[in-house]
């Protein structure tokens, strides 16, 4: 099955703009994964899809973005490093940039979730380091799976577009609950958010703490 058709430069996958995949019939688990946590999201949270609007492996956003940033006569190099993309060695989420140059205008344009070539050329041994980091308190309670991974970074885009790190009820939960839900979570309220939807998302019974996070977001909608 091929989720994706060649648009030259970029590939249009299920209504997302899918980076350049390298290998589209070896990664359509990943994308598949992507498309339905992603969409299952935004069912829920319709704003969710002006936070995402472009999925794929960051090896390549970082090529295409970087040559697009030259072009316009930024410094692609320094820019990808000050914002931390080129140490991506699992998954992330790009928030749109604040300002209204044009490097920011580019990069906004990538604004979405993020995959390292190293996971998708070892899905299962990614899902293996999930599942311990699971059984160790790591990461919250949720599949084990890819997509609790890429539900972690949708946290994080519904956290983005809602601004929930400013909710004074999410804020409560987080003071709370910080060091119950996993030791990722208590890092700050981004994380927290980010790992309650993870294991809400993704988990067979998800905790109450998960569900009390996302009826808060489901609130601010």
């Amino acid at each position: 099955m091929r989720t994706s058709e060649d648009t030259g430069r970029l590939r249009i996958c299920s209504g997302y703009t899918v980076v350049d995949y390298f290998d589209i019939d070896r990664d359509d688990y990943t994308v598949k994964a992507i498309i339905e946590t992603v969409s299952k999201a935004a069912k829920e949270i319709p704003k969710v899809k002006r936070a995402i609007s472009c999925v794929g492996v960051i090896d390549n956003m970082i090529r295409i973005c970087k040559a697009e940033l030259n072009r316009a006569g930024a410094d692609g190099d320094s820019i990808i490093k000050s914002i931390g993309l080129d140490n991506v060695a699992g998954m992330c989420y790009l928030p749109s940039a604040e300002g209204s140059d044009i490097a920011s205008k580019i990069i906004s344009e990538y604004r979405g979730i993020y995959i390292s070539r190293k996971v998708t050329q070892d899905i299962t041994g990614y899902e293996a380091r999930l599942k311990e980091s699971i059984a160790k308190g790591w990461i919250s309670a949720g599949s084990g799976g890819i997509r609790q991974a890429i539900a972690h970074e949708v946290g994080h885009a519904i956290d983005c577009v809602l601004n929930l790190s400013s909710s004074e009820i999410i804020d409560k939960l987080y003071n709370d609950n910080m060091y119950s839900v996993s030791t990722y979570a208590s890092c700050n309220i981004g994380e927290f958010i980010a790992e309650c939807y993870a294991e809400y998302a993704t988990a067979d019974k998800p905790r109450d703490v998960a569900i009390e996070v996302v009826k808060a977001m489901l609130a601010h909608r």
